[in-house]
């Protein structure tokens, strides 16, 4: 979780987010979990679509070592609040 933490920092820093959660989930230790699930983690950001592309915002996850494979995108018909970024 602290590589997490570091990456979340850092990707608040881009120009035009104003926010950023990482979320992990916990893993059920007693069911088998595919490899590929072990490292998954959702990320919510809140930012500001004209300073920064979805695919700048991509580019830089994977600039930090990470993928970012379902994205969804979703418009805030209101300034964000703290329940947008509630996983």
């Amino acid at each position: 979780m602290a590589c997490l933490h570091t990456l979340e920092g850092k990707l608040k820093q881009l120009p035009g987010v104003d926010d950023v959660r990482i979320h992990r989930t916990q893993a059920n230790y007693f069911q088998p979990v595919p490899p590929e699930l072990s490292t998954w983690a959702d990320a919510i950001f809140i930012y500001d679509g004209k300073r920064l592309s979805l695919n700048d915002l991509r580019f830089s996850i994977k600039q930090h070592g990470y993928y970012s494979y379902q994205v969804t995108d979703q418009h805030l018909d209101h300034a964000p609040q703290e329940k947008d970024t509630k996983p």
